[in-house]
């Protein structure tokens, strides 16, 4: 990639390969089991989210300016931090709620 040097050279390929290692078990927790959960969408939606802020600034820092890239990036990030949030939601906590009504 041009414009990387120093430790970028080593450091962004290997954060490439954490960060799509976190969005591929991500969308994998939606088929580990039979039952989906609003809780695992929420945990594939936060991290394509967030896969897609570092993607913007990466692309705006090191290859063509992309207008409005601040707001993209910040968009996306805060979309990423919801969904990440929304995902430690235990989906039985609802479950019980409903049955002591």
């Amino acid at each position: 990639m041009p414009g990387l040097d120093g430790v970028l050279i080593a450091g962004v390929p290997l954060y490439s390969i954490i960060l799509s290692t976190m969005v591929w078990r991500a969308i994998a927790r939606l088929y580990d089991e039979q039952v989906r959960t609003w809780s695992k969408l929420f945990t594939a939606l936060g991290a394509i989210s967030f896969a897609v802020s570092d993607a913007v600034i990466g692309v705006d820092r090191f290859m063509f300016r992309i207008n409005q890239s601040q707001a993209l990036v910040m968009f996306t990030y805060y979309a990423a931090q919801l969904g990440l949030a929304l995902s430690v939601v235990d989906p039985r906590y609802t479950a019980i709620k409903k049955k002591a009504q």
